[in-house]
């Protein structure tokens, strides 16, 4: 032990664990005249609820025991001891789970968490046994051994060395135990437990304010306590309501006091919620506070929770683990690790779409990827290979001829045509290929799009708080004229990124070089800016038409009309933006490549199921130029559905990639002679 520590264990003795101990059990009052402690703490809804969230997620997270195979690779150690008593069971009395939620509910109220580890005649592991932390005090003896005193029911005290001692601290630690969040933030839990005990005296009161009688002459102390008692007795209380009081001898009835609004009531409870979940670094969703969450930013807000809250206190578990149960030669070969992958997941349809891109690129195996959906491997091996990209090779890797000489890599297309690639199979292949991708990229381009569109939102409404409709149009106008910009800040990664990905595996089909070069750059610039360019005029002229519209009085409020307007633009605007772009960005990305790549006609693959969309499949087209070409339908034309010139579809833009409609999920593929 250092210098420093020495120092500080001679500070800090038993008897000072002891007074601490008293002070948790019989706390002292907050400056809101409300006694808490980590028992009573739980009474109070906001902090059960956070610490019931954070111990029920911990606690059923599968934990597994890993063995290491060599120098990488690793395997389920299911013949080692520990292995059970972590993923099943580590007493007879206690599932895995149940074992782990209380421990974890000790970390996040008292910020320790204490175990008894059992063992056999040859000193392993065989159980773990939860030590009430309230009743377990870490100290050194007089050799600075780290001890733990453990006080059992009937007053005996047992002392246990540390080995004997499954702990896990909290934050805090200073050598023998972690700080108590309760205790630390004693203040703040004690102002919500105070704002809601006022909450339910006012309705014992009938929801009334505190009141007083006038006599109009003395009475008598006994006379006042009678009287005080009968009204008690017949008007407090929910189930006295509204009862009918006489008062007679010239009483009157005098209320004191302020209402629940004038001191803030409900705004102060909502901001002591606030305050526990930040305690707890707790997402406010998660405790069924909805009032940040949105469609658009849920499923963020619970990978955040995922990566803040609960993997800090997995560590702390996987650690002391590899601490208190692996002695030194094992931890060479073992290790634990919680499978905090299931809190990740996302809808079924964007994990499909994930596991299929790293399928296709050779991350994953046939059979990996149904044990990830909990299905069993395919027969005789079959979905144990794994698929490798025709385009991809290895920089600088030598090649072998036949004769034997080591030669470096030519200057040839690392993209060689494979098979026949012009047939209608592979061509739709490809195209499946570029949706896939296009699909991935969908939650970049709605995060992009909604934090854009929220600005949008925050500073239209500011404006509309302080200008007449006149003076507003007229800041819509310049405001959209220079928006150009920032979208261009906010969506221009997302496009790069897109066009890129897209971009390999066009060159794939095309047979050619994979890269972004100018010329392609130069069609993704422009594409951005007229893209940029639909989203300012749409927005200005939507606004417009709200500003315009028939049977608006002239006298309505121009905030509230703006605020009517604006409630669905952070989902709505992103959801449209991010379901037409991915799928146009990858079709004109697409076809600037095969023009670079010397191909010159251009078939429309249906994807979607629609019945328009089916009308144009496998119409060929010639490709025109790199950035615009031909149109597939030209503008105002008619495209009837089985020529049925009674169900048509206009579209009103020349339509010279997809999608024909939004939500349309077609593609192009190049047609090579």
């Amino acid at each position: 032990m250092g210098f420093l520590m020495d120092l500080i264990e001679r500070r800090y003795s038993l008897a000072d664990m002891d007074r601490d101990m008293d002070l948790a059990v019989y706390p002292p009052e907050t400056q809101a005249g409300v006694q808490v402690n980590e028992s009573n703490a739980l009474d109070y809804p906001d902090v059960f609820a956070c610490v019931r969230v954070i111990s029920e997620d911990v606690g059923s997270l599968p934990f597994v025991l890993y063995r290491r195979l060599g120098d990488k690779g690793r395997e389920r150690a299911s013949d080692h001891p520990l292995y059970s008593i972590l993923h099943d069971a580590p007493n007879p009395e206690m599932t895995a789970m149940t074992f782990r939620e209380t421990l974890t509910g000790h970390l996040n109220t008292w910020g320790n968490a204490y175990a008894e580890i059992q063992l056999d005649d040859h000193l392993r592991v065989i159980g773990l046994w939860p030590l009430r932390p309230d009743r377990t005090i870490p100290f050194r003896d007089a050799a600075k051994r780290l001890k733990y005193k453990i006080r059992l029911p009937g007053g005996k005290d047992v002392v246990l060395d540390a080995g004997r001692v499954f702990h896990i601290p909290a934050f805090g630690f200073n050598g023998l135990y972690g700080y108590s969040p309760i205790a630390k933030a004693r203040g703040a839990i004690g102002l919500a437990m105070a704002a809601e005990k006022f909450g339910s005296k006012t309705f014992a009161n009938n929801a009334r304010p505190g009141m007083y009688f006038s006599h109009p002459s003395e009475m008598s102390p006994d006379a006042q306590e009678n009287f005080r008692k009968s009204w008690e007795e017949k008007h407090l209380g929910l189930d006295n309501a509204q009862r009918l009081a006489i008062l007679e001898e010239g009483l009157e009835i005098k209320t004191v006091g302020f209402p629940p609004e004038d001191i803030q009531f409900l705004e102060t409870r909502k901001f002591q919620r606030t305050q526990i979940c930040a305690i707890f670094r707790m997402k406010p969703h998660k405790i069924a506070d909805l009032s940040d969450a949105t469609y658009s930013n849920i499923e963020h807000q619970g990978v955040e929770y995922t990566i803040d809250t609960i993997r800090p206190w997995a560590i702390r578990w996987e650690q002391t683990v590899a601490l208190k149960l692996l002695d030194t030669r094992e931890r060479q070969e073992y290790y634990a690790e919680h499978l905090i992958d299931a809190l990740l997941r996302g809808d079924s349809k964007s994990r499909a779409e994930a596991l299929a891109i790293q399928r296709s690129w050779g991350a994953l195996s046939a059979d990996e990827w149904r044990e990830l959906e909990n299905r069993n491997p395919l027969p005789d091996g079959e979905g144990q290979t794994y698929l490798s990209p025709t385009n991809m090779t290895v920089v600088g890797s030598p090649q072998q001829p036949e004769g034997g000489r080591t030669v470096l890599p030519q200057l040839v297309p690392v993209y060689g045509p494979v098979g026949n690639r012009s047939s209608r199979a592979s061509r739709k292949a490809g195209a499946e290929k570029r949706l896939l991708i296009a699909r991935s990229f969908r939650k970049v381009f709605n995060d992009a799009a909604g934090r854009m569109v929220k600005r949008e939102v925050r500073k239209l409404l500011s404006e509309a708080k302080r200008q007449d409709p006149m003076s507003f149009r007229s800041f819509a106008r310049e405001y959209y004229e220079a928006h150009r910009a920032m979208f261009r800040e906010f969506m221009e990664p997302a496009f790069a990124s897109l066009a890129e990905a897209v971009q390999a595996q066009a060159a794939t089909e095309a047979g050619g070089f994979a890269g972004m070069t100018r010329a392609l750059n130069e069609c993704l610039d422009y594409h951005i800016e007229r893209v940029a360019e639909r989203h300012c005029n749409g927005a200005y002229n939507t606004l417009v038409a709200a500003l315009t519209k028939e049977g608006r009085a002239a006298d309505d409020l121009l905030y509230d009309l703006m605020v009517e307007e604006l409630e669905d633009w952070p989902e709505t605007v992103p959801a449209a933006l991010t379901t037409w772009e991915t799928v146009r960005t990858t079709g004109l990305i697409s076809k600037a490549t095969y023009f670079t790549n010397e191909v010159r006609r251009l078939e429309w693959v249906e994807l979607d199921g629609n019945r328009y969309c089916k009308q144009l499949d496998e119409m060929v087209i010639d490709l025109g130029s790199r950035c615009e070409g031909s149109t597939f339908v030209d503008r105002d034309s008619e495209i009837e559905y089985e020529g049925r010139s009674s169900d048509v579809f206009t579209p009103s833009w020349n339509v010279t990639t997809p999608p024909l409609w939004n939500g349309c999920e077609c593609m192009v593929a190049a047609v090579k002679d």
